[in-house]
């Protein structure tokens, strides 16, 4: 008896140090990955749109820190050269863009392109 007593508690004080570090804010370098409610505005618009147009290719955003801000990278899975990402700070102006028949802008020189962490796929 005594030692099941003993599991009650360490799965207790387990499940108690789970809830703890759940609760925590996502880090991304120095800032704070806002919480799925929380996007900025252009990030939800994106997020509805979503769901009522009919598309073939999948939808993504991804969120990278640069100099303590998130700035947020837009894809609507449109083909290489038809489509544009974009890259938005938190008040949505645009920062960046790339793809399409243009040539890269130098301002992706900001960004490293292994440092994206997707934070929604439709």
């Amino acid at each position: 008896m005594h030692d099941y007593r003993y599991a009650c508690w360490v799965s207790i004080i387990g499940a108690a140090l789970l809830l703890i570090a759940c609760d925590k804010d996502e880090q991304l370098g120095s800032c704070d990955v806002p919480p799925a409610d929380d996007y900025p505005e252009c990030v939800e618009g994106l997020i509805t749109i979503s769901y009522v147009i009919d598309k073939s290719d999948p939808w993504w955003i991804e969120v990278q820190c640069v100099d303590d801000q998130l700035h947020y990278r837009l894809n609507t899975g449109a083909p290489i050269v038809d489509g544009v990402d974009y890259i938005v700070n938190g008040a949505c102006d645009t920062v960046c863009f790339f793809g399409g028949w243009d040539p890269p802008e130098s301002c992706l020189d900001d960004y490293d392109e292994d440092a994206w962490v997707e934070i929604w796929r439709g």
